[in-house]
């Protein structure tokens, strides 16, 4: 039995589609448009199914035929059509001679014409030894650990990470899934330019260091990596409770983010100790901690269509079992992150490309024989190779101009990079200056004709609310500050009307950024951090570096 069917969203149910009629067909693919753009190019069919949920399921030959006009439909829009999953509907053996039936799952995925490939960005989040490494050295690479840590290794970039076993940087991996809803691994193939152009979808894994030394990176990772979903990877033995886990679990919710619990390595546990530790996680996402969200355990592919369609109507946490040496629960990971959605719609990517250009420096290289090589975001606008864009603000809060030399999606060439996508860019200048000495994290390309120095600031004004278990903040407070792909130390200038902010109480702060100005917007989202302090809120105002 499945949830009653709902008008919005991707999820459409039919109990069988057999010769319809030329202006029933025209009925169902309309239908069918409608719920991929609800879907943002995906759309899941539920066969043999009633509008009330009830699995009645068809015999093979009524599946075979509905399956020819689900195909015709597609072929109409340029969709592709895959079953993804079956379930047999148990009746008498008395009835339909004997035979029994199935209710199916299909996937109906619309091929962009420009070969686009969606993007899910993915923060991972977690304690240290919990096996988020190893976690998505399984995912992606498609082997399983040998329990020793050989899954982890592919995805450590320093040596003392290697010897440690425990990341301390921002390492970013991806996993592809074709147009039938199949994973791409690196088990299969070798580079990353093949698993780009294979994929319709990519699912972007963001990992950083589970310690608390590593806090700062992780709570960049958070802000500046525009991530779409959270998973929080719980290590069975110690535990929701240990370590990090609810000090990240409170960084995500504050920031809004979807949340995704694992509950790794499950394989070194008894079954009462995995039931202990999945009866603590329910208890902390119903309590008022995760703002009273309700907990379903992913144990079968039914349960992920099942979160699916009550996540449009209820704030669902999904739970996954999952063991990184047997491989219990990462087929359903697949599974579930194949049917993951981007937060920006296309609608919506479509109007931010025909804004200013607004790129966000998140890393920066210093390449041989290529030269200055940045990483980041493009939140609007579009750029193509060749583009001539400004960079800044410098530390005087200037910008200077910089040549588009080439760009990179992934490691792959492409020619254009579009909102909500991340991506490498080369930069050149054509002033007499050198780019190593001034580029840095934090800085932004503006396009060239649109540059807008009234966010380029040193004062803002924000509207921030202190979150629990935080010491008070007052005027002269020091903290670090973390808005979009900003980083620095901030000092609270004034409070208004009062001196001091307790712990879950807001106000407006007028905030300075202590070493130089930086580029914020209006409505930008903050983070401020110092020690067990920390608070969340929205930039309201910006107070220019330079009145123009």
């Amino acid at each position: 039995m499945l949830p009653p069917e709902i008008e919005q969203g991707n999820v459409e149910y039919k109990l069988k589609l057999i010769n319809p009629s030329p202006n029933r067909l025209q009925q169902l693919v309309t239908q069918m448009k409608w719920r991929l753009e609800e879907g943002d190019g995906e759309a899941i069919y539920e066969i043999g199914v009633e509008d009330n949920g009830q699995l009645k399921g068809l015999t093979q030959d009524e599946i075979d035929l509905s399956m020819q006009t689900l195909n015709l439909m597609a072929k109409k829009i340029g969709a592709s059509v895959n079953i993804i999953n079956e379930r047999i509907v148990d009746y008498p053996l008395n009835s339909n001679n004997g035979k029994r039936r199935k209710a199916i799952e299909v996937l109906v995925r619309k091929i962009n014409e420009d070969r686009q490939t969606a993007e899910v960005r993915i923060v991972v989040l977690g304690n240290f030894e919990a096996g988020k490494s190893s976690l998505l050295g399984v995912l992606t690479q498609g082997e399983m650990d040998n329990g020793r840590g050989r899954a982890r290794l592919n995805l450590f970039r320093h040596r003392h990470e290697i010897r440690t076993g425990r990341t301390s940087s921002i390492n970013k991996e991806i996993l592809g899934f074709d147009s039938s809803g199949s994973p791409i691994t690196y088990h299969e193939y070798q580079s990353q330019e093949e698993i780009c152009q294979l994929s319709s979808k990519l699912i972007v894994f963001i990992d950083s260091g589970g310690h608390q030394k590593y806090l700062k990176t992780t709570v960049f990772s958070l802000t500046a990596m525009h991530a779409d979903y959270a998973i929080l990877v719980v290590n069975a033995l110690t535990g929701i409770d240990a370590g990090t886990n609810k000090q990240h679990l409170s960084l995500a919710l504050a920031l809004e983010l979807p949340i995704i619990v694992v509950l790794n390595k499950i394989d070194l546990c008894q079954s009462q100790l995995v039931e202990q530790q999945l009866d603590r996680i329910k208890e902390l996402i119903s309590s008022s901690f995760c703002g009273h969200k309700m907990a379903i355990i992913i144990e079968k592919v039914e349960d992920v269509v099942e979160f699916w369609n009550r996540s449009k109507t209820e704030h669902v946490v999904p739970i996954f079992l999952v063991s990184c040496v047997n491989g219990l629960g990462i087929d359903l990971l697949y599974k579930f992150f194949q049917m993951l959605k981007p937060s920006m719609k296309n609608d919506d990517r479509e109007k931010l490309t025909k804004q200013k250009t607004l790129f966000q420096i998140d890393e920066t290289f210093n390449i041989q024989n290529v030269g200055m090589v940045v990483s980041g975001f493009l939140s609007s606008g579009q750029i193509e190779e060749g583009n001539i864009l400004q960079a800044g603000p410098t530390y005087d809060g200037s910008f200077i101009t910089v040549y588009v030399n080439g760009l990179q999606r992934h490691k792959v060439s492409r020619r254009t990079v579009r909102p909500g996508e991340s991506s490498t860019l080369a930069l050149e200048t054509m002033e007499n200056c050198s780019l190593e000495k001034i580029i840095r994290k934090g800085m932004v390309l503006l396009s060239q004709c649109e540059l807008n120095t009234k966010s380029v600031c040193v004062y803002f004004e924000a509207h921030i609310f202190v979150m629990s278990n935080s010491c008070e903040i007052s005027i002269a407070f020091q903290a670090m500050v973390y808005i979009e792909n900003v980083r620095q130390l901030v000092s609270i200038v004034a409070i208004q009307d009062r001196k001091c902010i307790s712990s879950n109480e807001s106000a407006s702060v007028i905030l300075q950024f202590t070493k130089h100005p930086e580029y914020v917007q209006t409505g930008y989202r903050l983070l401020i951090q110092q020690g067990t302090t920390k608070a969340v809120g929205r930039v309201t105002r910006v107070f220019p570096y330079r009145l123009e």
